[in-house]
Order: C-alpha cells, then sequence, then structure tokens
C-alpha cells in the first residue's frame, strides 16, 4: 500500500490579491452603509418650513367662500348613499 503525499501547492499570489481586495471592498461598503456619518438634512428642511410657515400666516376667511353666490348656486349630483345591511350575520357560515 502506497501513501501518495503530494508536494504543498504554491499559493497563488494572484489570486489572493483578489481575494484581499474583493474583501476589503466588502468591507468598505458595509462601513459607508453602517457606520458613515450621515449628512444633516436640516440644512434642507428649513427652506422648506420657511415656505411652510409664511403659508400658515395667510389669513383664509371660510365665511367669505360659503356665503358667496357662485358657491350657493351649486348643484350636488350625487346621491347620499342609503344604508344597507352590512354582511351576514355569521361570515364563516357556508354558503
Amino acid at each position: 500500500m502506497a501513501i501518495i503525499v503530494e508536494e504543498g501547492r504554491k499559493t497563488n499570489i494572484f489570486k489572493m490579491l483578489i481575494f484581499v481586495l474583493a474583501f476589503a471592498l466588502i468591507l468598505l461598503g458595509a462601513y459607508y452603509l453602517f457606520f458613515a456619518p450621515v449628512p444633516l438634512v436640516d440644512v434642507a428642511l428649513n427652506s422648506d418650513l420657511e415656505m411652510i410657515s409664511d403659508v400658515s400666516k395667510v389669513d383664509f376667511d371660510v365665511s367669505r367662500v360659503t356665503d358667496s353666490p357662485i358657491f350657493r348656486s351649486l348643484k350636488e349630483y350625487v346621491l347620499p348613499s342609503l344604508p344597507t345591511e352590512a354582511g351576514r350575520a355569521n361570515p364563516f357560515e357556508q354558503f
């Protein structure tokens, strides 16, 4: 019975370098995805909040709309829905 012992494999430097670079890229991507500082959002929100505050200062009188003759001349073309039975008494009962 013969035992065949292979000589030690030579490590391919090119394959090892590609593996290390791929692993480094994965680690770098994980860092930027999970641990990188988030840019501040306050700068973008300030202009939007200023516009909202301008809109909230508008004086709107509802009675000017509801008392206008044009608003009163509008007709309602949709009939109100009639109340109906909401389903079966036992929804799990066989048909």
